[in-house]
């Protein structure tokens, strides 16, 4: 990425003032793969996200914004107690920021030295004096911060030698002393639910901590994860690894999709994984559907709905308590029954022609490839567009942006980013 006049620019000179996209498949790795410092720079693909508020990764600030300016500073606002007022690290964000994250009510910024800096409600990860020295980046001769994941509560870096430092609440992952020997080096990615961290290494092998109900204890399914693993999705509550032949291993919260005993021999050949708040969604090879979680969540959908998703999907998204699936023919499958998993409102207009789908907390949008926009769900969330279609139903294709709370590298958000590999940088 480069600084063109404070917008968001790729190599290729398109400025993208600031606007994040919809996330989009990627192609999965076939290993983890180590990342340095310098990708903080070259990496320009979209951000892979969980629900509307968190990826897989990372979880917004709920009440506050931080600007990544032209400079390299940072300028804060909303919740002062919450990483809205950061006067009191302003000599220290006043140039070199190349990214900032989050947690639930506080900021962290990684420097151009590989140091890092945060602020916010100290118990949330706004204060890391305790482990000031190992975020010291490149003039303090430590190993470079080149990566950052959130619980609600804690954070935790990857540095450039593979190591992980961890801070914030120890009830959500901020104290990894149990599992220190095991992320002191090889560490390629960390994944988050609430409460819970789950690393993933070079060697295709998984590490986790945190709240053992959140997914924190793996130990039942230790035996799976010692290697193969090429991704890891979470959820609020559980985590499910992708695995290398396209199987996939899952713990956490047994209703909230820690538990997957029951479409266990379903789960194969899986090329993705989505969420909502507490199910998942795994998207197979041959175009079929497999849900597992909590029912209300979309996580046991009904025997019609099962027979819709048996082959043509092409992608999914997601509220926080709904799935939507996109088909090869245009067509779109909702469920389960609130935030935009009942679409019989609109069932006749997503019949076909449908290109992208778009989601917020608790609605669903999707274009057409007439250029029009149907819209479903709370209408407290945009799901109800009727006073704007004179509007969304003609001037034929249109671009569909709309602006998320997560950050960029340069640009405006409430701070999370998404897998590596998958994120604008």
């Amino acid at each position: 990425m480069r600084r063109e006049s404070g917008k968001l620019t790729k190599a290729s000179g398109m400025a993208m003032q600031g606007k994040l996209l919809e996330s989009v498949l990627v192609q999965v790795p076939t290993q983890p793969q180590q990342k340095n410092r310098t990708d903080l720079e070259a990496e320009t693909t979209l951000i892979d996200r969980a629900t509307p508020r968190r990826t897989h990764q990372e979880w917004a600030n709920r009440s506050a914004f931080a600007a990544i300016n032209a400079d390299g500073s940072v300028t804060s606002w909303g919740s002062t107690f919450e990483g809205g007022d950061s006067s009191n690290v302003a000599d220290q964000i006043s140039s070199g920021v190349v990214r900032i994250h989050s947690t639930r009510q506080a900021f962290a910024a990684i420097k151009d030295d590989g140091s890092v800096v945060a602020w916010g409600r100290s118990t949330d990860g706004g204060n890391s004096s305790a482990v000031a020295d190992q975020l010291a980046g490149e003039h303090n001769n430590q190993p470079s911060v080149i990566d950052i994941s959130s619980t609600l509560g804690a954070f935790a870096a990857i540095r450039n030698d593979g190591s992980v430092v961890t801070w914030g609440s120890s009830f959500r992952g901020g104290n990894s002393n149990g599992v220190t020997e095991h992320i002191s080096s090889g560490v390629t990615d960390i994944f988050s639910t609430q409460s819970a961290f789950a690393a993933l290494k070079r060697d295709g092998s998984v590490i986790t901590w945190g709240d053992s109900d959140y997914g924190g204890d793996s130990s039942a399914v230790a035996s799976d994860l010692t290697g193969g693993v090429v991704k890891i999705f979470a959820n609020d509550y559980a985590f499910s690894a992708l695995k290398q032949d396209g199987s996939v291993v899952t713990w956490g919260l047994d209703a909230y999709g820690g538990r997957s005993l029951e479409v266990s021999d379903s789960l194969n050949n899986v090329s993705h994984i989505y969420t909502t708040d507490s199910a998942f969604a795994a998207l197979k090879e041959d175009g079929s559907v497999v849900c597992w979680g909590l029912d209300l969540y979309g996580g046991n959908p009904s025997e019609s709905i099962v027979q819709l998703l048996s082959s043509g999907v092409s992608s999914i998204s997601s509220t926080r308590y709904a799935f939507a699936a996109l088909k090869d023919d245009g067509s779109v499958i909702t469920w389960d029954d609130v935030s935009g998993g009942d679409s019989s409102g609109v069932s006749e207009q997503l019949q076909s022609g449908v290109t992208s789908l778009f989601a917020t907390e608790q609605a669903f949008a999707a274009l057409k490839n007439d250029g029009s926009v149907v819209s479903w769900g709370s209408i407290y969330y945009g799901g109800d567009s009727t006073d704007l279609q004179s509007e969304l139903s003609s001037g034929g294709p249109k671009k569909f942006f709309f602006f998320k709370t997560y950050t960029a590298r340069q640009g405006v958000g409430g701070g999370f980013r998404g897998g590596r590999g998958e994120r604008w940088r």
